[in-house]
């Protein structure tokens, strides 16, 4: 999960310019109250003039974010997400791009110069069509919201039934490919599994790509009940074999299959990166590691997430929160800063991610699980996490455990674990995971 240290995150949306000269990646800094962000623009088009574009914010280690467009006319474009009520306004002429972005009425400068991305298409894991299985666009719904993925079948199934695998993504605005640092590693799994032999379904979040919703009011109660609804879905899935329906999700994805230990539908679990203790002591612990030069944040940071994990959401006052930071004020835009900081705490994301402590799902678990972890994640401690699933796991004899000495939290062989690590990383996740995964699959369903 990432850190929560950086209190905005960025999204742009897409963009259909009219002039070809747009095609490439542009990049700029966000120039912001009392700090500035690098953001990073990716347009593309293809044969048919179809435009697309995705967004980077590297320090906030968010990557491939797909984004919408309101108009492109000429030398002018505009941008929205509206659910983040966020808008970019942009004049192209030449090599730059000049415009105001803006989010929650707050307007900001964004200028972009035209780059050479030499990491973007540097991921030679990412699948490149034509495949050799069919891939369907499926939509389903949980309640009033409409949820859109896709599902990749292998061909010639006939009157088979087969094995399914439901692909659950971690934090932040993720699409069904968990898109982040320009990789794709949902897409390598189900393209993985369904060259095997496994129906696979991955959807976008609500609110994020094609599903609708409402994304920046949703918590992890709201994500596992949409997974819920993607799990009554697969179980109607002609060709899929009901008695050999698994779930995989990765980081807050792993907490959310923890989540869903009592559907009974559900034969095998796999958690990649899951956390074994409550949010707030990831998040204490993360903040930790980042801040190590700024102890007296660390103390008041500390406070305040006991606080608030101690404390009703409907109970818990603002004003208290941005007491515990008021030393800042007195810094250039101090109090800018103590209110950035609070709200970040205060969304009901965050607030339901620091009150959880997975050990009560985990303790109801009664399905096969195989949780892995990487030596080097600096997110979710590996050997701590682990420790408490596996304290906490009832019947040991349904739990498989592994920690990978060199990779990081996103499963990739890397040096340090570091966030700036991983848009630099060609490789996408281990081949040696998927393998493990696969073998321990086979096993349980055999």
């Amino acid at each position: 999960m990432r850190s929560t240290i950086i209190t905005m995150i960025c999204i742009l949306s897409t963009t259909i310019c009219s002039a070809n000269g747009m095609v490439g990646s542009w990049k700029g800094k966000l120039l912001m109250n009392f700090t500035s962000l690098n953001i990073v623009i990716h347009l593309t088009k293809d044969a048919n003039n179809n435009w697309g574009a995705t967004m980077d914010s590297p320090d906030q280690m968010a990557y491939g974010i797909k984004m919408q467009t309101l108009y492109a006319q000429n030398d002018s474009i505009s941008l929205t997400i509206p659910n983040l009520k966020i808008n970019y306004q942009g004049k192209y002429s030449s090599d730059s791009i000049k415009g105001t972005f803006t989010q929650q009425g707050q307007q900001f400068p964004l200028n972009l110069d035209r780059f050479v991305d030499e990491n973007i298409n540097n991921r030679p894991q990412t699948p490149q069509a034509p495949f050799p299985y069919t891939e369907q666009l499926v939509t389903f719904k949980n309640g009033e919201i409409e949820l859109a993925g896709t599902m990749t079948l292998p061909k010639n199934i006939g009157k088979n039934k087969l094995p399914a695998i439901l692909l659950i993504a971690g934090s932040g605005p993720i699409d069904r490919d968990e898109n982040m640092f320009n990789h794709k590693p949902f897409a390598v799994i189900a393209d993985f599994f369904t060259k095997k032999g496994f129906i696979v379904l991955r959807y976008d979040k609500r609110g994020i790509g094609d599903s609708k919703g409402n994304f920046s009011t949703a918590t992890t109660a709201d994500f596992t009940s949409d997974a819920q609804a993607a799990l009554a879905y697969l179980r109607e899935v002609k060709h899929v074999d009901t008695q050999k329906i698994g779930v995989i999700g990765h980081s807050e994805g792993a907490s959310i299959v923890f989540q869903l230990a009592n559907q009974k539908s559900i034969n095998f679990m796999v958690s990649m990166a899951g956390p074994g203790i409550s949010g707030g002591d990831i998040l204490k612990r993360q903040v930790k590691i980042l801040t190590r030069n700024a102890p007296q944040f660390l103390t008041d940071y500390n406070k305040t997430i006991d606080y608030i994990s101690a404390t009703q959401p409907d109970a818990i006052d603002e004003s208290l929160v941005a007491s515990c930071f008021s030393y800042l004020d007195s810094t250039s835009n101090g109090k800018e800063k103590v209110q950035q900081l609070t709200n970040a705490l205060l969304t009901p994301w965050m607030v339901h991610f620091i009150q959880y402590n997975p050990c009560n799902d985990i303790k109801s678990i009664k399905r096969p699980l195989f949780a892995i972890h990487g030596a080097k994640d600096i997110h979710i401690e590996p050997e701590l996490n682990l420790r408490s699933i596996e304290q906490c796991f009832t019947n040991k004899k349904l739990l498989t455990t592994k920690i990978y000495p060199n990779l990081n939290h996103l499963f990739q062989n890397s040096t340090t674990g570091m966030p700036n690590e991983y848009v630099q990383i060609k490789e996408t996740i281990d081949i040696n995971v998927l393998n493990d995964i696969y073998l321990w699959i086979t096993n349980i369903i055999a």
